[in-house]
Formats: C-alpha cells, structure tokens, sequence
C-alpha cells in the first residue's frame, strides 16, 4: 500500500541550472557530483540534507552531457576522490587527494576519442581500484565498454570490450550501472537488445552477461531507462529496472517480483535493509525496509541514494528549482513506558540539567505603565522581576508587558528575545538594554517576529524579555547571569537551556499576580535555541496553559535518532553552555539516547501543543519536528484528550491545528513570521475558545 508521507523538499539554494547530483562516501563524509551547465561541481555534506558546504569547481571541458543520467559521476578510492563526466564525447576523470579542496587535470578515459558520445557511463570503486564502463561507438554498433584505474584514477588502463550483442548494438540510451565490492570484483548491470526485446542483463567484469528476470519486453525503441544494482548481502546481487510501465526487483536466476508502477529505479542497503526509490512520473515514491511505501516528492527526476555512514539513507534528485535532498531513517524511539516523574528526572539528570527551584527572594518593581500605548490600541508594563540567590546575590529581567485594551483579564503569550526588549516594536517609550549582546538591537529591528499589533488587534496580550537577562549565550564558564547565584553547576545541573526556562517561569511568577492577565492562559513559545527553552519551561512548569516551539530543531522538537541536519555533537560542541555536562556522552551516540524528543514534548500532555517547522529549515530537522508529535500522540490520547490528527508530512504551506497537538510547515528558511502567529492565534482560539 502506498502511504503519503511526504517530506520537507529541501533544494540546496543552487543554481537552477544543477542537476544529476550523483553521491558517495569518503568516511563520515556524503560528497555529491553534479552538473551545472558546463561545469562539473561537487560538494559534500556529513549532516545529509541539513547542510551542505560551498560549490567547489572541478573542472570543465566543453559541453556536458546532462540529462536522462548522462551527468557526472563521483568515487572515493583510498585518499583519492574521483569524478567523471563525458563531454564533447569524450570520458574524462579529474582526481583529487586533498580532500575535494583542489582537483588535478582530468584524464581521458576512452582510448578512441569521441567513442563515449552517447553521454552514458558508470564509475564505482573498491578493494583499492575504480572502475568505469561506458556505452561506446568506436564501431558501428553500440557496445559496452570499460576501463580500470589502479592507483586511484592517477592513471586508467586500456580500454577492454565488456560486451557486444549478437547483432552488435546493445540498447543505445539506457545508463549501464556498476558495483564494486571491498575485494574489487566488479558487476555491471545494462539494458540488452537482442532480437526485439529490450531486457536487463549482468555481467561480471570481463566474464560472461546473464539475462535478469524470466519474462521480456518487446520494445522496437530504447526506453531511455537503465536500473540499479546492489549487495544485497555479501556474494548475493539484487538489481532493480523498469519493464514496460512497471518497476521490477530480480536476484540472477530468480523470477522478478513487482515494485511498483514506474521508472528510474535506485537501490541502497544500510544497515536496517533495503531501500528502493523510484519515479512515477514526477512522483519520487520510497519503499523501506519494513515495506512501507512513502511518497517523499511530487516534482522529482533522476533519483539518487546512498547510505549515511552514521545510519539511515539520503536521496538527492533534479527539482524544479535546483537540486533537493531528504533523509530518510528507519525510527525505533524508546517508547515511554515510565511515570510522569521519571521522565522529567532522566530528562533533566541527562540533558537539560537539574534547575533551581522558584527563589525564596524576589519581587516585581512596575518601572513605567502607560494606559495609550501603540496609539491608543494597548496597555504598555515594563516590570523589573528581581530575584535572589542563596548567596545572597541579586540578578533581574525587564519584562516588557503590551496587553488589550478591554475589561478583565487577557490571555497572554509569553517569550523570550534574542535582542533588547526595545528590538520587538518601534515604540520609542520601550527601555533600551544594557545586558551583554552579540549583536547590538536597534529599535523594532525584530518587530516582524512578535507581531505585537497583530496580537492586540486578536485579543491576546503579549510579554517578553531579553534572553541574555537570564543567562548570556556564551561559554562563560557559568561565570554571569543566572548561574553567578548559584554556582557553578555539576554535570547533571541546568545549563543555559535550563536557566532560560527557568526565567520564563520567574516572568510567569509576575503574569500570576497581574490582574489584568489571565494567568490560567498563558502560553509560552520560542523560536529556534529559545524554542529548545519554551519547551523545556512547558514540560517543566504547568502554569503554562499552551506551549509552542517554533523551528526548535535537535534539542527541542526533532527526534534525535533521524541524524538529520544538527546533531548531538554540534550542540554540545558549538554551545557547550547549552546542555547539562552529561549530555556530551551522547555526542554522535543518539541511539543510546534513553529517551528522545517525544519524551519532552509528553511533559506537556495533556495541555496544548503546537510545533512549528519551515521547509527550507533542514538545520532543524521539520520531519523530525513531525515526527515527534506522530510519537507523543498516544500520551495525549491516554489522557483523554485528541492527539495528533495527521498521519503524513504535510506540504510547505500547510497547517493542522486539529486535536491538542497543532503542527505546520512554513514555507521558507529558519525564522518566525506572520504566517506562524496566525496559525497559533487560530489555535489559542480553538484550544480557549477566545
């Protein structure tokens, strides 16, 4: 059965004119050859989709054949790097053993020139050689060709005849595919013509071609399709290839078995099994391991997969704007079969780190109130919120309060800034700050992501503070903010992460007098580092009516165990201020992980949830983030309450705000818009009827 997944379509921001990414693998590192225009280009990435290094220039020799898979092609053998591409009808290699940093003059790989210009070659490597095999016109007919470097493409040997059909042309446009394994033998797999029929075939290197499949394809053209090939375990081949309108899996000397409708089959084998990708028409479909069948694009051609060296696959494809990526994963999150209790203690004894409790000193200063605020429309607080240290140290935030104008009390969204509270409005009564930041606010230079007006004009009041009031976003060895009044933590104590939340509930502790504040909805949100802190003050403080994470990504919404965009290690390693110091045992370690993401977002059940991604936000992780809500589903619904309605990836541009769990997917990069506040108000409404 064929199930709508879908995926975040992620292009890499290339030129539209890039196309044919071809993948492998050198170490922990994904490097993809591609095509744009004349040009052949590399890049590589070890975060799969999320991330990608700059275009390097490999080289260029006139016109690129491009197109039904004539594009480049890339292999790693020992230190060298090797990518191929024909032009002006020739096979030329370009090596590279500094890492892909600089690229050496290609050589030419077919011995008679212009005898490759059909377009139409596989490359691949092993057991220290590299192979390549090519559809070649050196005589009349088209025959199979091939040639072998043996010291990493520093030089190729003489060409050798693979194979000629009885009649002497083999199918003329369909890509041939080869497979190295880690001794050096090699399998080619290409698409035969002999007497009318146009089927698969596989030959060991320079040894004899057997036919795939039982039946055969009466075809009088070449249907432009070649196939993939496989070990599907040491010493046992699988290939997969189209027949008339189906695609087709077969093992030599077994009877095919259907795939699906379709063409332009890949196959890649990790460590959970089997992938197969294929497209049906510009539908890009992928079946799993465990046999489900996910519909990942619906405007993709030229597929291409590999495996991730950390788990789990990548794919890469020609879209409509350039090339896209997708990672995809076979999940098994621990499920949570313990208390409440016990959740929040591994979470914070493992990640987050044990937080003080709410202070035994602290008190609320109303520095200025103004009754006409945003011309006449809102009330305008500035509250200083003080608080005292067991060491008998004082530290405070400003919390910058906008609410309606109407009789009682109003509900309230509470959150943090990444700039002076003066950053969030142009209002020029708004206190500058004085706190340490990394970039200096100007006035309403973050407006577009607190909408106030917007809110105003919805009924709902608005409160936030600067984030560097609590703790200031830097390795400071705990030396400032929040942690100066309570020591240096141990490794299972709060970080900034922590210490943020932490100051959420301390502003919450001011909303809980306000009278003209609904204090039993209030709800709390962040965006990206402080969407990893709305959550955690949501999971940890049930004051909080609804809890929203916007773009929060590895450390917040995203399942860890996908490996997709940042990682374990990159929090750890670029925020090392972050986490509790016993979180670092988990770097490059999330299948050891005793918990995932859909623990911390179960600490919210059964109040309202709403996780937020953006499409083009693969740092984050958006199916990771949709992942987890399909995870924590049955907490909510154990409860008694409505989980998460929907059972596949919704499309950029889409929102669910059905039952207690809302999620959407922005189109666009990591940030929050207008587009975002509509979808919470629109829920706040739904979940308070306000």
């Amino acid at each position: 059965m064929k199930i709508w997944i879908g995926l975040v379509l992620t292009s890499l921001a290339w030129s539209q004119v890039a196309k044919q990414p071809q993948l492998a693998v050198e170490g922990e590192r994904i490097w993809m050859a591609y095509g744009e225009g004349s040009k052949v280009m590399v890049r590589s990435s070890d975060h799969g989709a999320g991330r990608w290094s700059q275009p390097v220039f490999v080289g260029e020799k006139g016109k690129l054949n491009l197109g039904m898979r004539r594009g480049p092609r890339i292999a790693v053998s020992g230190k060298s790097i090797v990518v191929s591409a024909i032009a002006e009808g020739d096979l030329w290699a370009w090596r590279s053993v500094d890492s892909g940093k600089t690229w050496l003059a290609p050589l030419r790989v077919n011995d008679v020139e212009k005898s490759s210009r059909e377009g139409l070659h596989t490359m691949a490597a092993g057991g220290g050689k590299v192979y390549a095999a090519w559809l070649d016109l050196r005589q009349n007919g088209m025959r199979l060709y091939g040639s072998v470097s043996q010291d990493g493409g520093q030089s190729w040997g003489k060409n050798e005849l693979l194979y000629e059909a009885p009649s002497g042309t083999i199918c003329e446009c369909c890509h041939p595919t080869l497979l190295v394994d880690e001794s050096g033998k090699a399998m080619v797999l290409f698409r035969n013509a002999i007497g009318g029929m146009r089927d698969m075939y596989v030959l060991a290197w320079g040894g004899k071609a057997q036919k795939l499949g039982q039946e055969s394809w009466t075809l009088n053209a070449c249907p432009m399709d070649g196939g993939d090939l496989i070990w599907e375990a040491p010493g046992k081949l699988l290939s997969a290839w189209r027949r008339d309108q189906q695609v087709f899996l077969a093992r030599p000397g077994a009877k095919e078995e259907v795939l699906g409708k379709g063409r332009q089959p890949v196959l890649v084998r990790d460590s959970s099994g089997v992938w197969a990708a294929w497209s049906e028409g510009k539908v890009l479909w992928l079946k799993q391991p465990d046999g489900q069948v996910k519909r990942i694009s619906e405007a993709a051609s030229f597929v291409s997969a590999i495996a991730r060296p950390w788990g789990g696959i990548l794919l890469a494809w020609d879209g409509p704007s350039g090339i896209e990526t997708h990672d995809a994963v076979m999940l098994k999150v621990p499920k949570i079969n313990v208390s409440r209790a016990a959740v929040k203690r591994i979470l914070e004894t493992e990640m987050y780190g044990k937080s003080p409790e709410k202070p035994a000193k602290q008190g609320f200063e109303l520095r200025e109130r103004s009754e006409e605020a945003l011309g006449g429309k809102a009330i305008r607080k500035q509250v200083n919120v003080w608080f005292e240290g067991p060491n008998g140290k004082r530290d405070s935030l400003e919390l910058l309060l906008y609410l309606p104008k109407k009789s009682g009390p109003v509900p309230v969204f509470l959150g943090m800034s990444f700039g002076g509270n003066e950053c969030a409005n142009e209002d020029p009564a708004i206190f500058p700050s004085t706190r340490w930041a990394r970039t200096k606010s100007t006035r309403g230079s973050c407006a577009s992501r607190w909408e106030i007006e917007y809110l105003i004009s919805r009924g709902y009041g608005t409160a936030l503070f600067y984030y560097g009031d609590i703790d200031p976003d830097f390795d400071d060895g705990f030396q400032n903010g929040v942690h100066a009044l309570y020591g240096k933590p141990k490794p299972d104590e709060w970080g900034s992460i922590a210490a943020w939340a932490w100051g959420l509930s301390r502003a919450m502790d001011y909303l809980e007098q306000d009278p003209q504040v609904d204090a039993k909805h209030v709800a709390v949100h962040g965006h990206s580092r402080i969407g990893k802190a709305a959550l955690w003050a949501g999971a940890t403080d049930q004051r909080f009516a609804m809890v929203i994470s916007n773009d929060s990504g590895e450390g917040g919404a995203a399942i860890a165990r996908r490996k997709s965009g940042e990682r374990t290690q990159d929090l750890n390693k670029n925020f090392p201020h972050w986490f509790a110091g016993n979180f670092t045992k988990y770097n490059g370690k999330e299948d050891q992980l005793p918990f995932d993401s859909h623990w911390i977002l179960s600490l919210v059940a059964p109040r309202p949830l709403y996780v937020a991604s953006a499409s083009e936000d693969l740092w984050a992780d958006p199916e990771g983030e949709f992942q987890a809500c399909v995870e924590v589903s049955p907490v909510y619904k154990n409860l008694g309450v409505p989980g998460f309605v929907p059972t596949q990836m919704l499309k950029p541009g889409e929102r669910n705000l059905e039952g207690r769990i809302a999620y959407h997917l922005r189109v666009g990069k990591h940030d929050i818009t207008k587009w975002d506040w509509e979808g919470f108000i629109e829920f706040a409404d739904r979940q308070w009827k306000h």
